[in-house]
């Protein structure tokens, strides 16, 4: 079974199969060995089809990456929680035979056991290596034990400079993975702009992107970032350097404002 990588790139909102190409590609070509997507997103296919030019191109198996998709709240409701097939038609799109790791992209609560059990049947089958939940707290975490009898070993959350999530050192304190989509809150003026995030980076010789990609890692979080750009991949890669200090850490820890770039996260019950 693969082992999660520290970092690994997303397909949310890529335009093209060009553009999905020469991502895949270019994070391939860098070490960047871990993939995400999601039915909501609509970019299975194309990340299939990138990933296999990619790994062929570049004289890869597929048991040297990591692909990550996801089962939606849509799919959960349709089905009532009967989602093999949802999982068997990514895989499909995806062009694998199996995934190293499936979330639930939203807990609701109604579908949630049903879920489970089939994501489970498909971990023992080998379908499926991981499971995990996106978009939860400590609290939905407890109602979701009480509802499974088991904790996911992945959470997926929105992390940023500007949305801490204190709960990650609980979630590591029982031995789950965290994983930060959005991890660069989507370079807003407030981090575009930030004269802490700007100082760090100015004393490291880095730029503030690789600095907040290198605190979620230095915090034990796997973050997420997506761009377009292979020059921005290269650059965000190249973190391997240097390490921030604790004063560098808790600097960047302070600018928390419980901000979230996805207003609708707040949508879901318990989050």
């Amino acid at each position: 079974m693969n082992q999660i990588p520290n970092i690994m790139i997303g397909s949310f909102k890529i335009p093209s199969q060009n553009v999905m190409n020469d991502m895949i590609s270019s994070a391939i070509e860098n070490n960047c060995l871990g993939f995400d997507t999601s039915p909501s997103y609509g970019t299975e296919h194309a990340l299939g089809v990138a990933i296999n030019r990619a790994l062929i191109s570049q004289q890869k198996r597929r048991e040297d990456i990591f692909v990550s998709d996801k089962i939606d709240g849509i799919q959960m409701q349709k089905y009532k929680g009967r989602v093999r097939e949802c999982v068997k038609e990514s895989l499909m799109k995806v062009r694998c035979d199996y995934f190293d790791l499936v979330l639930i992209h939203w807990p609701f609560m109604e579908y949630l056991d049903n879920t489970w059990y089939e994501l489970s049947n498909l971990r023992k089958e080998g379908i499926i290596n991981y499971i995990g939940i996106c978009n939860v707290n400590e609290k939905k975490l407890n109602e979701i034990f009480s509802l499974i009898g088991e904790n996911p070993q992945v959470i997926q959350n929105e992390i940023s400079p500007l949305n801490y999530d204190y709960d990650v050192e609980i979630f590591k304190r029982k031995g789950i993975i965290v994983e930060a989509y959005s991890p660069l809150g989507r370079m807003i003026k407030p981090i575009r702009c930030s004269e802490i995030l700007n100082k760090i980076a100015l004393k490291h010789n880095k730029n503030i992107g690789q600095i907040i990609l290198k605190w979620h890692i230095q915090r034990g979080i796997i973050p997420i970032f997506t761009s377009t750009d292979n020059n921005r991949i290269k650059s965000n890669l190249q973190i391997n350097d240097f390490k921030l200090d604790e004063e560098d850490m808790a600097n960047i820890r302070n600018m928390d404002k419980k901000y979230k770039i996805f207003p609708y996260s707040y949508g879901c019950p318990g989050y």
